[in-house]
Protein backbone atom coordinates (compact mmCIF):
# COMPACT_ATOMS: atom_id res chain seq x y z
CA UNK A 1 0.00 0.00 0.00
CA UNK A 2 2.64 2.23 0.89
CA UNK A 3 4.88 1.80 -2.52
CA UNK A 4 1.98 2.36 -4.71
CA UNK A 5 1.11 6.00 -2.48
CA UNK A 6 4.61 6.66 -2.93
CA UNK A 7 4.13 5.79 -7.07
CA UNK A 8 1.37 8.08 -6.70
CA UNK A 9 2.64 11.00 -5.39
CA UNK A 10 5.73 10.55 -7.76
CA UNK A 11 3.11 11.00 -10.78
CA UNK A 12 1.22 13.96 -9.31
CA UNK A 13 4.91 16.37 -9.19
CA UNK A 14 5.16 18.36 -11.66
CA UNK A 15 7.05 17.84 -14.72
CA UNK A 16 10.31 19.63 -15.44
CA UNK A 17 10.08 22.70 -17.50
CA UNK A 18 12.14 23.36 -20.91
CA UNK A 19 10.93 26.96 -20.53
CA UNK A 20 12.49 27.11 -17.23
CA UNK A 21 16.03 24.55 -17.71
CA UNK A 22 14.57 22.50 -15.17
CA UNK A 23 16.85 19.42 -14.97
CA UNK A 24 15.88 17.63 -11.47
CA UNK A 25 19.13 16.11 -9.73
CA UNK A 26 17.89 12.50 -8.45
CA UNK A 27 20.87 10.53 -7.48
CA UNK A 28 21.16 10.81 -3.69
CA UNK A 29 24.82 10.05 -3.84
CA UNK A 30 25.51 13.56 -5.04
CA UNK A 31 22.98 15.02 -3.23
CA UNK A 32 24.46 14.00 0.12
CA UNK A 33 28.16 15.27 -1.11
CA UNK A 34 26.68 18.77 -2.07
CA UNK A 35 25.22 18.93 1.50
CA UNK A 36 28.32 17.47 2.92
CA UNK A 37 30.43 20.20 1.29
CA UNK A 38 28.75 23.21 3.05
CA UNK A 39 29.39 21.46 6.54
CA UNK A 40 26.31 22.68 7.83
CA UNK A 41 25.53 22.82 11.57
CA UNK A 42 22.18 23.09 13.66
CA UNK A 43 20.81 26.94 13.13
CA UNK A 44 23.29 27.74 10.09
CA UNK A 45 21.34 29.31 7.51
CA UNK A 46 20.93 28.61 4.21
CA UNK A 47 19.48 30.36 0.98
CA UNK A 48 18.59 27.43 -1.40
CA UNK A 49 17.92 28.47 -4.70
CA UNK A 50 16.06 26.58 -7.09
CA UNK A 51 15.28 23.68 -5.01
CA UNK A 52 12.89 21.99 -7.47
CA UNK A 53 11.43 18.77 -5.84
CA UNK A 54 12.99 18.99 -3.00
CA UNK A 55 15.84 16.67 -3.32
CA UNK A 56 18.52 19.31 -1.59
CA UNK A 57 15.89 20.64 0.69
CA UNK A 58 15.13 17.23 2.91
CA UNK A 59 18.88 17.01 3.29
CA UNK A 60 19.77 20.52 4.30
CA UNK A 61 16.66 20.48 6.34
CA UNK A 62 17.89 17.09 8.12
CA UNK A 63 21.38 19.02 8.89
CA UNK A 64 19.32 21.57 11.22
CA UNK A 65 20.10 24.57 8.99
CA UNK A 66 17.81 26.99 8.37
CA UNK A 67 16.08 26.89 4.64
CA UNK A 68 15.62 30.05 2.56
CA UNK A 69 14.00 28.07 -0.66
CA UNK A 70 14.05 30.55 -3.79
CA UNK A 71 11.68 28.98 -6.32
CA UNK A 72 10.64 30.60 -9.60
CA UNK A 73 8.18 27.55 -10.71
CA UNK A 74 4.88 28.27 -9.01
CA UNK A 75 3.75 24.59 -9.53
CA UNK A 76 7.18 23.40 -7.94
CA UNK A 77 6.65 26.10 -5.30
CA UNK A 78 2.78 24.36 -4.27
CA UNK A 79 4.76 20.87 -4.05
CA UNK A 80 7.63 22.55 -1.94
CA UNK A 81 4.77 23.99 0.21
CA UNK A 82 2.78 20.70 1.07
CA UNK A 83 5.31 18.76 1.85
CA UNK A 84 7.89 21.39 4.00
CA UNK A 85 5.92 24.30 4.86
CA UNK A 86 5.29 22.71 8.16
CA UNK A 87 8.76 22.63 9.08
CA UNK A 88 10.00 25.68 11.41
CA UNK A 89 13.56 25.94 10.09
CA UNK A 90 11.84 25.67 6.67
CA UNK A 91 10.79 29.49 4.26
CA UNK A 92 9.48 29.68 0.69
CA UNK A 93 10.30 32.29 -1.29
CA UNK A 94 8.12 32.01 -4.45
CA UNK A 95 9.95 34.27 -7.42
CA UNK A 96 13.17 34.80 -9.79
CA UNK A 97 16.27 34.67 -8.14
CA UNK A 98 17.29 37.94 -10.06
CA UNK A 99 14.69 39.63 -8.89
CA UNK A 100 14.69 38.82 -5.14
CA UNK A 101 15.90 40.87 -3.24
CA UNK A 102 18.52 38.96 -1.26
CA UNK A 103 19.33 41.28 1.73
CA UNK A 104 15.91 41.33 2.55
CA UNK A 105 15.32 37.36 2.98
CA UNK A 106 18.76 37.17 4.97
CA UNK A 107 18.61 40.10 7.52
CA UNK A 108 21.22 40.16 9.80
CA UNK A 109 24.59 38.22 9.68
CA UNK A 110 25.43 35.80 6.56
CA UNK A 111 24.31 33.09 5.23
CA UNK A 112 25.44 29.76 2.40
CA UNK A 113 23.99 29.39 -0.69
CA UNK A 114 23.07 25.82 -2.01
CA UNK A 115 22.26 25.70 -5.46
CA UNK A 116 21.48 23.53 -8.90
CA UNK A 117 21.22 26.68 -11.55
CA UNK A 118 19.94 26.30 -14.32
CA UNK A 119 22.43 26.49 -17.19
CA UNK A 120 20.67 28.98 -19.12
CA UNK A 121 20.81 31.53 -16.52
CA UNK A 122 23.49 30.42 -14.64
CA UNK A 123 26.21 33.87 -15.40
CA UNK A 124 22.96 36.27 -14.62
CA UNK A 125 22.77 34.32 -10.84
CA UNK A 126 26.45 34.10 -10.58
CA UNK A 127 26.98 37.71 -11.08
CA UNK A 128 24.25 38.84 -9.03
CA UNK A 129 25.72 36.59 -6.01
CA UNK A 130 29.10 38.66 -7.17
CA UNK A 131 27.38 42.08 -6.34
CA UNK A 132 25.96 40.55 -2.72
CA UNK A 133 29.11 38.49 -1.91
CA UNK A 134 28.76 40.21 1.80
CA UNK A 135 25.81 38.23 2.72
CA UNK A 136 27.26 35.12 1.82
CA UNK A 137 29.98 33.31 3.56
CA UNK A 138 30.22 30.19 1.38
CA UNK A 139 28.50 29.17 -1.90
CA UNK A 140 28.02 25.43 -2.99
CA UNK A 141 26.87 25.22 -6.39
CA UNK A 142 26.29 22.93 -9.18
CA UNK A 143 26.52 24.40 -12.92
CA UNK A 144 27.61 23.64 -16.50
CA UNK A 145 31.00 21.65 -16.52
CA UNK A 146 31.98 24.11 -18.98
CA UNK A 147 30.95 27.13 -16.92
CA UNK A 148 32.46 25.49 -13.76
CA UNK A 149 35.94 24.71 -15.74
CA UNK A 150 35.65 28.52 -16.69
CA UNK A 151 35.57 30.27 -13.78
CA UNK A 152 38.27 28.38 -11.69
CA UNK A 153 40.68 28.38 -14.67
CA UNK A 154 44.14 29.82 -13.53
CA UNK A 155 46.37 32.85 -15.32
CA UNK A 156 47.25 31.90 -18.76
CA UNK A 157 44.26 29.18 -19.34
CA UNK A 158 41.93 29.97 -22.86
CA UNK A 159 39.48 28.83 -20.44
CA UNK A 160 39.69 32.37 -18.32
CA UNK A 161 37.58 34.91 -19.31
CA UNK A 162 35.39 37.62 -17.90
CA UNK A 163 33.44 35.84 -15.90
CA UNK A 164 36.27 33.94 -14.48
CA UNK A 165 37.98 37.10 -13.41
CA UNK A 166 34.81 38.70 -12.42
CA UNK A 167 34.30 35.83 -9.47
CA UNK A 168 37.62 35.78 -8.80
CA UNK A 169 37.72 39.01 -7.76
CA UNK A 170 35.12 38.02 -4.97
CA UNK A 171 35.57 34.63 -4.10
CA UNK A 172 37.96 31.81 -3.62
CA UNK A 173 37.09 28.74 -5.88
CA UNK A 174 37.59 25.31 -5.38
CA UNK A 175 36.03 22.31 -8.52
CA UNK A 176 35.02 19.93 -5.71
CA UNK A 177 33.64 16.98 -8.03
CA UNK A 178 31.33 16.45 -11.60
CA UNK A 179 28.07 15.17 -11.58
CA UNK A 180 27.08 12.98 -14.96
CA UNK A 181 24.17 13.70 -16.60
CA UNK A 182 22.42 10.53 -15.43
CA UNK A 183 22.46 11.64 -12.10
CA UNK A 184 19.65 14.28 -13.32
CA UNK A 185 15.64 13.63 -14.84
CA UNK A 186 15.03 14.63 -17.52
CA UNK A 187 18.96 13.73 -18.35
CA UNK A 188 20.78 16.69 -19.94
CA UNK A 189 23.02 16.64 -22.89
CA UNK A 190 25.47 18.09 -21.02
CA UNK A 191 28.05 16.97 -17.49
CA UNK A 192 27.78 19.36 -14.49
CA UNK A 193 30.62 20.09 -11.62
CA UNK A 194 29.77 21.27 -8.49
CA UNK A 195 32.56 24.21 -7.11
CA UNK A 196 32.70 25.69 -3.91
CA UNK A 197 33.00 29.76 -4.04
CA UNK A 198 34.27 31.39 -0.29
CA UNK A 199 33.45 34.63 -0.34
CA UNK A 200 37.31 36.73 0.23
CA UNK A 201 36.49 39.03 3.42
CA UNK A 202 39.10 41.69 1.41
CA UNK A 203 37.60 45.31 1.82
CA UNK A 204 40.23 46.87 -0.27
CA UNK A 205 38.82 48.52 -3.36
CA UNK A 206 35.46 46.63 -3.01
CA UNK A 207 33.70 49.79 -4.24
CA UNK A 208 35.32 49.86 -7.33
CA UNK A 209 33.22 46.95 -8.59
CA UNK A 210 31.21 48.88 -11.43
CA UNK A 211 34.66 50.14 -12.81
CA UNK A 212 35.93 46.58 -12.20
CA UNK A 213 33.63 45.39 -14.56
CA UNK A 214 33.89 47.62 -17.10
CA UNK A 215 37.76 46.69 -17.09
CA UNK A 216 37.25 43.02 -17.30
CA UNK A 217 34.62 43.62 -20.23
CA UNK A 218 36.61 45.46 -22.59
CA UNK A 219 39.43 43.62 -21.96
CA UNK A 220 37.73 39.98 -23.08
CA UNK A 221 36.05 42.15 -25.81
CA UNK A 222 37.85 40.04 -28.20
CA UNK A 223 39.78 37.50 -26.49
CA UNK A 224 42.81 37.17 -28.90
CA UNK A 225 43.58 40.89 -29.30
CA UNK A 226 46.43 41.99 -27.35
CA UNK A 227 45.20 44.31 -24.02
CA UNK A 228 46.57 46.84 -25.98
CA UNK A 229 44.16 46.46 -28.63
CA UNK A 230 41.09 45.89 -26.50
CA UNK A 231 41.96 48.72 -24.26
CA UNK A 232 42.16 50.87 -27.24
CA UNK A 233 38.80 50.25 -29.01
CA UNK A 234 37.13 50.23 -25.14
CA UNK A 235 33.65 51.86 -24.99
CA UNK A 236 34.10 55.95 -24.43
CA UNK A 237 33.46 56.32 -20.55
CA UNK A 238 36.72 54.07 -19.86
CA UNK A 239 38.46 55.24 -22.72
CA UNK A 240 38.52 58.66 -21.75
CA UNK A 241 40.00 57.51 -18.02
CA UNK A 242 42.64 55.66 -19.76
CA UNK A 243 43.58 58.65 -22.40
CA UNK A 244 43.67 60.98 -19.15
CA UNK A 245 46.14 58.77 -17.66
CA UNK A 246 48.32 59.00 -21.09
CA UNK A 247 46.92 56.12 -22.74
CA UNK A 248 46.35 52.31 -22.72
CA UNK A 249 50.57 51.50 -23.35
CA UNK A 250 50.55 54.11 -20.61
CA UNK A 251 48.49 52.61 -18.10
CA UNK A 252 49.75 49.23 -18.48
CA UNK A 253 53.09 49.79 -18.20
CA UNK A 254 52.12 51.74 -15.29
CA UNK A 255 50.99 48.70 -13.90
CA UNK A 256 53.96 46.17 -15.03
CA UNK A 257 52.13 44.92 -17.46
CA UNK A 258 53.31 44.27 -20.89
CA UNK A 259 50.89 45.67 -23.65
CA UNK A 260 51.23 42.12 -25.73
CA UNK A 261 49.76 40.08 -22.90
CA UNK A 262 45.99 38.63 -23.41
CA UNK A 263 43.07 39.03 -20.69
CA UNK A 264 43.59 35.74 -20.05
CA UNK A 265 47.07 36.14 -18.91
CA UNK A 266 46.47 38.47 -15.97
CA UNK A 267 46.98 37.40 -12.34
CA UNK A 268 44.32 38.72 -9.79
CA UNK A 269 47.59 41.00 -8.64
CA UNK A 270 47.56 42.12 -12.31
CA UNK A 271 43.98 43.04 -12.32
CA UNK A 272 43.79 44.81 -9.21
CA UNK A 273 47.09 46.90 -10.19
CA UNK A 274 45.54 47.87 -13.35
CA UNK A 275 42.62 49.11 -11.97
CA UNK A 276 44.19 51.33 -9.30
CA UNK A 277 46.33 53.13 -12.31
CA UNK A 278 43.19 53.34 -14.00
CA UNK A 279 40.82 54.81 -11.79
CA UNK A 280 43.27 55.97 -9.03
Amino acid sequence: MGDRKDKTSQRMRPYAKKSLGQNFLVDRSYVSRIVSALGLSEGDRVIEIGPGRGALTSKLLETGARVTAVEIDEDLSVLLESEYGSEERFRLVTGDILATDLGDIIGDGTARVAANLPYYVSTPILRKLFANRDLFSELVVMLQKEVAERITAPPGDSARGFLTVLIERGFDTERLFDVPSGAFRPVPKVESAVVRLRTKRVDDGRENDTGFEELASAAFRQKRKTLKNNLDAAPASLREKIDRKGGSEAVLEKAGIAPSKRAEALTEEDWTLLLAVIFG
